[in-house]
């Protein structure tokens, strides 16, 4: 009985907290939003994957983060960032307040990467939008329409599978630039309201 009452307890912990964190992640979402388009010209790796493995992170974030992890994934289609073998690591999963990507094993996602000061490859969420779009998302069959896109294969694989050639031939030409967005931050407006109190208070004296 004991038991149970310890595993309630922190489950309703968990729940609470989950909860706020919700609550503060969606009063910080002051933004108009940014584009697909534009995420994905921002992003510096933009790859078709598989997620095969999670693994604890091992530095100071994984006491902050306790439900933060490292994944392993083969990549089965590079759609931006050069080349790239067939099995990489995405470290730092989840070591953001107001992080919402979410990559469950054996699941295949398209991934916007970027690569941080030590060079390791991190979820990309500009502004909070998640890193991890599902195959069947829509906005998928936009990504080749991004200038820097380009369809090519792991440097280790030498034949093109079924998961890379379903993108041959979507590529367009002219492609759409990393201007095609507006992007509002809570700080922003913030600011805009803290001018328009002042000038309000100059026009009154």
């Amino acid at each position: 009985m004991v038991g149970w009452n310890i595993w309630l307890f922190v489950l309703a912990v968990f729940t609470v907290k989950s909860s706020a964190r919700e609550f503060i992640c969606d009063m910080e979402v002051g933004w108009m939003g940014i584009s697909f388009e534009k995420r994905i010209y921002d992003a510096d790796v933009v790859v078709h994957v598989l997620v095969i493995n999670h693994f604890p992170l091992e530095d100071e974030l994984a006491q902050d983060f306790p439900f933060s992890y490292k994944a392993e994934v083969r990549v089965l289609c590079i759609l931006k960032g050069g080349v790239l073998p067939s099995s990489i690591n995405v470290t730092n999963i989840g070591t953001e307040d107001c992080s919402f990507t979410r990559i469950p094993l054996f699941h295949e996602y398209i991934l916007l990467l970027q690569r941080n000061a030590k060079g390791e490859l991190e979820p990309f969420e500009p502004n909070m939008h998640p890193a991890a779009l599902r195959i069947s998302s829509p906005n998928v069959v936009n990504i080749l329409t991004v200038c820097g896109t380009e369809i090519s294969l792991p440097h280790d694989v030498s034949f093109i599978d079924s998961s890379c050639s379903q993108w041959n031939g979507t590529a367009v030409t002219p492609c759409v630039g990393g201007a095609s967005s507006v992007h509002l931050s809570m700080s922003s407006l913030l600011m805009y309201s803290v001018l328009v109190l002042l000038t309000n208070i100059c026009i009154v004296q």
